[in-house]
């Protein structure tokens, strides 16, 4: 397999493991037409896959990652809308784009980029208008993967151990209305550039390169905190805290997609421009 024909065969199946097997296809396997045991460094044709694998990683449309079972992933363009809509269901580490650079010493480092800095402004803006079960679609593969594995996670004696939280477990049970007002939230603080989710056990936190907002999800709105470097004068804000000489958190109750509207965007654009 040439190095343009691997690139091809990322772009063919969207998702493929450097080297491991999963539940997508794997690259090294494909070249050598066989399962790789052990370490493919070690085979007769190591020279091919590592020429292939590199080529693949300097392509620009391809993300090199872990997300499928913590192994080198690459993940096609085409699919990137899909994982950012998607990026509530996969811990942090997951999505965070690995780069090779070249010392001046000759020495190969990799670089760890965390998600979302490495999302373009065009996919984040497609991603925003993915419908969920779409984008889960698209990912499917890797999504029953994460459910076999979160099933084998539950002990046979029924004690469940603690797994990351998932944008949709904060939604589970309750009115869908509320799950609307979060999708308008997030569709408003993506028009300001790459955001990323970050499901915690209470709340889920929207980030820049740091946290800039974080929504607790209550029984008939949303509590949403937004960060600001002072006070805001305004009847809607619920409770302000003071975290330090010039850092704020301020509360706003959501009701209804309406609140959202041109006060909200100017405080939310206000925090996310904090958090670059």
């Amino acid at each position: 397999m040439t190095p343009k024909q691997a690139i091809a065969f990322v772009k063919a199946n969207g998702i493929v493991l450097e080297s491991a097997r999963g539940p997508v296809p794997g690259l090294a396997e494909a070249i050598l037409g066989e399962p790789v045991h052990g370490s493919w460094w070690s085979h007769p044709r190591a020279n091919e896959i590592l020429v292939a694998t590199r080529a693949v990683r300097g392509t620009a449309d391809v993300l090199v990652c872990r997300l499928v079972d913590g192994k080198v992933t690459y993940v096609h363009r085409r699919l990137w809308p899909a994982l950012v809509r998607l990026a509530g269901r996969f811990e942090a580490d997951r999505l965070a784009a690995l780069r090779e650079v070249h010392t001046p010493t000759g020495r190969h480092v990799v670089q760890t980029i965390p998600f979302p800095e490495w999302v373009p402004e065009d996919v984040q803006r497609t991603a925003a208008g993915m419908p969920e079960d779409e984008a889960a679609s698209v990912l499917s593969a890797v999504l029953a993967r994460r459910r076999r594995a979160a099933k084998r996670s539950t002990p046979s004696g029924g004690a469940r151990q603690v797994t990351a939280p998932e944008v949709n477990s904060h939604f589970a049970g309750k009115d869908p209305a509320l799950r609307a007002i979060y999708d308008d939230l997030l569709t408003t603080a993506r028009k300001f550039g790459p955001v990323g989710e970050d499901p915690k056990k209470t709340s889920i936190h929207l980030t820049r390169k740091t946290a800039f907002a974080g929504i607790q999800v209550r029984k008939g709105c949303l509590i949403l905190t937004v960060k600001a470097d002072g006070p805001i004068d305004s009847p809607r804000i619920v409770r302000s805290e003071q975290t330090s000489a010039h850092r704020y958190h301020h509360e706003v109750k959501l009701s209804g997609t309406g609140d959202v509207d041109a006060d909200l965007r100017g405080w939310l654009k206000k925090a996310y421009e904090m958090s670059g």
